[in-house]
């Protein structure tokens, strides 16, 4: 099959509509014209890299110091990624539901949260995620269980006497 060349005008024409612009183009995107040629120019590039997996859902937000951040999510974790480019990662450690050990510990069990949280210094403000058909009212931490600061569940905020 022999190939035609097409040559277009330079220039985008947004005036009218797209049948009005036929032949010339109308839309364009990171491109300008050198000498009546279309030339890419910059393009997209990767800031950073928020996690080896795709990114399932996005929300970007300003603080009220006007400090700009965008928080990705992916099947494996919650990061949030700064301006500047530093990336963190905030994905939520929660109840190993259905083990035997979710009954009296926080994550997977053998204290590693606790004895994360106890080195930590200064100690963060620690908030537990659950729904209220897993409390159990016969519950009694050992002595190494850090207390949460606060719970989160279908009920709102329960807050430790």
């Amino acid at each position: 099959m022999a190939l035609l060349p097409i040559t277009l005008p330079p220039g985008v024409y947004r005036n009218g509509t797209a049948f009005q612009a036929s032949g010339r183009w109308r839309d364009a995107s990171l491109v300008r014209w050198t000498d009546g040629t279309m030339q890419p120019i910059g393009g997209w590039t990767t800031r950073v890299t928020m996690a080896a997996y795709p990114i399932r859902g996005a929300i970007s937000w300003r603080d009220l110091g006007g400090d700009r951040y965008i928080a990705g999510g992916t099947y494996a974790g919650l990061f949030v990624a700064s301006a500047s480019g530093t990336v963190t990662d905030i994905t939520i450690a929660g109840l190993t539901v259905g083990s035997v050990d979710a009954e009296q510990n926080l994550g997977y069990g053998g204290g590693f949260y606790d004895r994360t949280l106890a080195t930590l210094q200064p100690r963060p403000f620690t908030v537990g995620l659950g729904y209220t058909h897993g409390y159990l009212d016969e519950f009694e931490p050992e002595p190494h269980d850090m207390p949460l600061d606060a719970i989160l569940n279908d009920n709102g905020v329960v807050w430790p006497v």
